[in-house]
């Protein structure tokens, strides 16, 4: 298809041979058609400066002044990164797994927590060594008094107790899980206790699959908890106790797994089940 520039030559070209003069002016038509040439490449200088100008104007909108994009991700601040931690231990459709190693107990440790009751459930050790522990409570508001019931099942003599407490008022962290005779589980509720502690940012590795967010948190004279969350969800999937060198005690290293609350993990993890043919013995047995 002829440009612009060739239809008005052509039509030039018809007026000259439509003229009665006695012959073509031939000087006439070339100096017409350099002009139309000229004019076209200048046309097309323009258009195409206007062009690079539109980019150039773009990219300025895109990226604003100075080298960087206009809008920024927030500053982040221990404040921010704990409020995020915090909220999302408070997320009420999701349960907690807790895989837990060393701090002189007799094996890996798993425990379950609900995160809308609360509830929990222990496993620990393997066979005849094997217990599995549920600790369920809930709060008297109205006159603000914690209650719990532990249940306790032993398979090696394939005996199981129970037992009922409250308190006037809720214990740092929850309830211990004395009758499991584990000395420290980092439970969820125990993370949001120790978030209110001194905490750095230390950075931000690569920890078991997830882009992490490490903290470094120191509870008074106790331990130093490294704490690594997913960088997006700011869940929590690591954690390692580091004890005084004086008490002699390994690191308590937990990993964490997060799961839709479900009815089979309802049921498993906030009602106790006694294997058929178990015997009930005291408290503590």
């Amino acid at each position: 298809m002829n440009s612009l520039e060739e239809t008005r030559l052509a039509e030039d070209l018809r007026r000259i041979a439509a003229d009665p003069p006695a012959g073509l002016d031939l000087d006439l038509i070339e100096r017409r058609g350099t002009q139309r040439r000229r004019r076209g490449h200048a046309i097309r200088g323009l258009a195409a400066l206007a062009g690079l100008a539109l980019i150039a104007a773009t990219g300025l909108a895109v990226a604003g002044p100075g080298r960087g994009p206009r809008s920024t991700a927030p500053a982040e601040t221990v404040a921010s990164v704990t409020h995020r931690i915090t909220a999302a231990l408070n997320v009420s459709n999701l349960m907690v797994r807790t895989e837990a190693n060393g701090s002189g107990s007799s094996g890996p440790v798993t425990y379950w927590t609900d995160l809308r009751t609360g509830d929990s459930m222990l496993s620990r050790g393997h066979g005849a060594a094997r217990i599995t522990y549920w600790l369920q409570k809930y709060f008297d508001r109205r006159h603000q008094v914690l209650h719990w019931d532990m249940t306790q099942v032993s398979y090696g003599p394939r005996t199981w107790w129970t037992r009922a407490g409250q308190a006037a008022k809720p214990p740092r962290g929850g309830v211990d899980v004395e009758g499991a005779g584990q000395a420290s589980i980092m439970t969820p509720q125990y993370i949001a206790v120790l978030l209110k502690h001194v905490a750095s940012i230390v950075g931000h590795p690569y920890v078991n699959g997830h882009r992490t967010v490490e903290l470094s948190v120191s509870a008074d004279a106790g331990p130093k908890t490294l704490l690594w969350a997913d960088a997006g969800t700011y869940q929590v999937v690591r954690t390692v106790e580091e004890f005084p060198a004086g008490t002699h005690m390994k690191p308590m290293v937990s990993s964490f797994t997060w799961a839709a609350r479900s009815a089979a993990l309802v049921q498993q993890v906030d009602h106790p089940r006694i294997p058929a043919g178990f015997r009930p013995v005291p408290s503590g047995g």
